[in-house]
């Protein structure tokens, strides 16, 4: 199942970008900055339970969820931080990469040489603990130059950033997601103006936008996201649902489908590093 409906996660996920690009907001970081990040994990890895929480982790936190749009609407600053709750719903709950219920981000610090210092925690639905990392990009997420992390019940450890070669079924996954990305859509909506959301960090005018398409294989999809200036980011909520056919284990077609659900939970400064100390 979870390689059968592998088309549906590459259209919720891949949607966020597409959509940054309708609306003329950073797209330029996930056209330019997704692949080389996830193609730099990939291959730098520990073990593959290591490897798929570090991509997805970054993938959900970095290039999903609408996260390329906060550049332009509202860029971090240093020591902010932004929180989330996530919510996945439908057959994308079974998707074991997008089985995320917390994110807490927040630029930590900048170098003097233009580098930033990020701070990612995640936590899925039935882990009590979080994976903390502290990762060094240079400017616009080109590149990732150092990444320290502590998964659940260990102690913090560098990741080594030499090129070791890929992860054990790394290149069959790479290939996997080759096959199975999604074509363009042949139809696009889109609605747009201000509204008020209420979320769990409070009640927020926001600049709403939505788009809904289909493409040429029939997969069909809609996200919706809210915008403000007072937020870290600029995004308050971001919802993307979608379904696809695909043919199951016993050779029959059925259709699947899904939903993400990402809130702000709370907000606010004075982020420091946790990691960084204790591994020089």
């Amino acid at each position: 199942m979870k390689i059968k409906a592998f088309r549906l996660t590459l259209i919720l996920f891949a949607t966020g970008a597409f959509v940054a690009g309708c609306a003329d907001i950073s797209s330029r970081i996930a056209d330019r900055a997704g692949d080389k990040i996830a193609d730099e994990i990939t291959r730098r890895v520990l073990t593959p339970f290591r490897h798929a929480m570090i991509q997805a982790s970054f993938g959900v936190a970095f290039f999903g969820y609408g996260a390329p749009l906060a550049t332009d609407t509202r860029p971090y600053q240093e020591g902010e931080w932004t929180e989330w709750e996530v919510k996945t719903t439908g057959d994308m709950k079974k998707e074991d990469a997008t089985n995320f219920s917390w994110i807490k981000k927040g630029l930590v610090k900048k170098t003097a040489s233009g580098e930033e210092w990020w701070r990612l925690e995640v936590r899925g639905e039935d882990v009590k603990e979080a994976s903390l990392f502290e990762a060094l990009f240079i400017p616009k997420f080109e590149a990732l130059t150092r990444l320290i992390a502590q998964f659940p019940n260990e102690k913090p450890e560098e990741i080594s950033l030499d090129e070791e070669g890929p992860a054990p079924g790394a290149e069959q996954v790479g290939k996997d997601q080759e096959k199975e990305k999604p074509k363009s859509p042949m139809k696009i909506t889109a609605d747009t103006g201000t509204r008020t959301i209420k979320v769990p960090a409070g009640r927020f005018q926001a600049q709403k936008f939505h788009y809904s398409g289909t493409t040429k294989a029939g997969d069909r999809w809609e996200v919706t996201f809210y915008l403000s200036e007072k937020v870290p980011g600029g995004l308050v909520a971001y919802e993307v649902k979608g379904s696809s056919e695909i043919t199951d284990e016993s050779g029959k077609k059925r259709t699947v489908g899904g939903k993400h659900l990402l809130e702000l939970k709370a907000y606010g400064k004075g982020l420091q590093f946790e990691l960084l100390p204790r591994v020089k």
